[in-house]
């Protein structure tokens, strides 16, 4: 599939798989987001309005989010894929936009198209812990 950044165009396998191939997606700077966490978002900004348009319009309906780093003043190295699960435009062109968490990634290049940023990233294939370690892990929670 075609790499498109008006919009990411990412292959449903990669996301699956957390191959590590880099491409480019539009990111929009807001709040932390995590995998399989709801994001729902209020777009009022025109660059991000323009950005939602066209990820709606992709077959992948997906973006990256990324908190703003204050010490370098543009975005932070990691972020989370966001899924557009719905959509509902205001009569003032603003959107409520119903998002969930996918996979993380390394922005790996930072751009601009439009005004609103892109990056080339690269995806972070999260890894499942032994039941042992998580065992281990949720008694140590409960006893700090």
């Amino acid at each position: 599939e075609k790499e498109n950044i008006q919009g990411a165009s990412i292959p449903q396998q990669l996301t699956d798989s957390g191959e590590s191939i880099i491409f480019e997606i539009p990111i929009f700077i807001c709040v932390l987001a995590l995998p399989h966490s709801t994001c729902p978002l209020h777009v009022f900004e025109p660059r991000y309005r323009l950005m939602m348009r066209r990820t709606i319009e992709t077959q992948s309906r997906t973006f990256g989010m990324c908190i703003y780093n204050e010490q370098t003043e543009t975005f932070a190295d990691y972020g989370t894929l966001l899924y557009i699960r719905g959509l509902v435009y205001t009569q003032d062109g603003r959107s409520i936009v119903d998002t969930i968490g996918r996979q993380r990634f390394r922005v790996i290049d930072r751009g601009m198209r439009d005004e609103y940023n892109t990056a080339r990233i690269q995806l972070i294939k999260d890894h499942a812990i032994e039941q042992d370690e998580f065992d281990d892990l949720y008694q140590y929670n409960r006893t700090t």
